[in-house]
């Protein structure tokens, strides 16, 4: 479902058109991702063609890092959200939930199918001064499974390994929450491609199909508690400003979560499902049902 919320319909027009007669290279790698210079290869959707994009030479406000002045002592949590530009951009979109105080929680019901089975999930985002916290429930039973940036993924409240830690880091960090409040416990922000666009539609000035800007996220470097993913490229559509793909490589398999159905309730924009593929399978979706935010304790 394509959203259009109140942006100018000229300006990513002529960038398209821009960015149609720039030079224009791919490499279709399977489902990786290469990086060199300013000119990124993205790899193949499932199922779908290849994409291409260019981008001009990076600016030094995209460095990785480069935003990352220190927070002035006490300030408040939403105004350390600012510190990274695609970042702020991105929550300024969303609604309310990372510009005020009190709507620090939010809580998603859904369902979770995985293979044949289908099985109702509760996610709890609480945010926090240094990073987030997350809490899943499954089926209605107590919540078991968690992940933060101090102590990971866990289970039972141990290390979770395996299966189980791929599954709570995909609905942890696969997320356009975690995009915003990554900043807080240091990952870098790196605009790796604007106006990213299948690679048939390279050139052709009447294709009116969706393009996206590539922004890489990396875990900090003296994180104690190192992801499968130590980065993850976010996919947000140029013209609506809404996150709509996550490539992760979860140690040599490339994961892609596919975030469709944005709608806005309670006043936020979620999006209503999350479809996660490797190569032409799917892994496992996630199906929204409600929505709510509040305060945290």
């Amino acid at each position: 479902m394509r959203q259009t919320d109140s942006l100018n319909q000229d300006g990513p027009k002529r960038k398209r058109l821009l960015g149609h007669r720039r030079i224009q290279i791919g490499l279709a790698l399977g489902l990786g991702l290469i990086v060199s210079g300013s000119i990124v290869a993205l790899v193949s959707r499932p199922g779908n063609e290849p994409l291409v994009a260019t981008t001009s030479k990076e600016t030094a406000a995209s460095q990785p890092g480069a935003l990352s002045a220190p927070t002035p002592p006490g300030k408040h949590l939403t105004g350390r959200l600012a510190l990274q530009p695609e970042a702020d951009r991105m929550r300024r979109r969303l609604g309310q939930r990372f510009l005020a105080a009190g709507r620090e929680v939010s809580v998603i019901t859904g369902t979770l199918t995985i293979g044949a089975e289908r099985q109702s999930i509760s996610i709890t985002r609480n945010q926090g001064d240094d990073g987030e916290r997350v809490e899943v429930s499954i089926d209605g039973r107590p919540a078991a499974l968690g992940w933060d940036h101090t102590t990971g993924a866990s289970l039972g409240g141990s290390s979770a390994s395996g299966s189980d830690r791929a599954l709570i880091e995909r609905l942890a960090l696969d997320s356009v929450d975690e995009f915003i409040i990554g900043q807080l416990r240091g990952a870098s922000y790196y605009m790796v491609a604007r106006n990213v666009q299948p690679a048939s539609a390279a050139g052709h000035e009447a294709y009116e199909g969706p393009v996206w800007d590539v922004v890489r996220v990396t875990e900090p470097q003296d994180s104690g508690v190192k992801p499968l993913s130590l980065s993850r490229h976010y996919f947000i559509n140029s013209d609506t400003g809404l996150l709509e793909r996550v490539v992760s490589d979860e140690q040599g398999q490339i994961v892609v979560a596919e975030l469709s159905g944005w709608t806005t309730q309670a006043g936020e924009k979620v999006p209503t499902r999350i479809v996660w593929s490797q190569g032409k399978q799917v892994l496992m979706e996630l199906n929204l049902s409600s929505f709510a935010s509040s305060a945290r304790q």
